[in-house]
């Protein structure tokens, strides 16, 4: 099945910050490829939002977006393990430090839910 235009571009741009997490978490950069592995996550959620209805919901919120997508137990995990990098990775008052093993740990989850969209949306 074709994928909607719109859809594919969002999708598009997902699979590039996933490639772009990877790299980033190669250069030891893991701030960086935390917050594009969550944007990863977004906008392939989106991406199966306007798949499926033409539209997609305005916030960064993983957990929300996948459970209007009526998204399996472990992809809603995922989704909630990844949804704090959204401000964790961007911010300096937040205290928490992301380190080589939280971010491999963020970028196999969001790999997973990529992957699961990916399915969805080839189908």
């Amino acid at each position: 099945m074709e994928m909607k235009n719109e859809a594919k571009k969002w999708f598009d741009k997902s699979k590039q910050d996933l490639i772009n997490a990877e790299y980033n978490f190669d250069g030891n950069k893991f701030d960086l490829s935390a917050f594009l592995i969550q944007q990863s996550v977004e906008k392939s959620l989106k991406a199966m939002q306007i798949e499926k209805s033409d539209k997609f919901d305005k916030i960064h919120d993983l957990l929300t977006l996948a459970k209007k997508l009526e998204a399996p137990e472990q992809i809603l995990k995922f989704c909630s393990d990844i949804n704090p990098f959204y401000t964790i990775a961007r911010y300096p008052d937040v205290e928490e430090e992301i380190n080589r093993k939280t971010a491999k740990d963020i970028i196999e989850k969001g790999k997973k839910v990529f992957n699961w969209i990916e399915g969805n949306l080839m189908q």
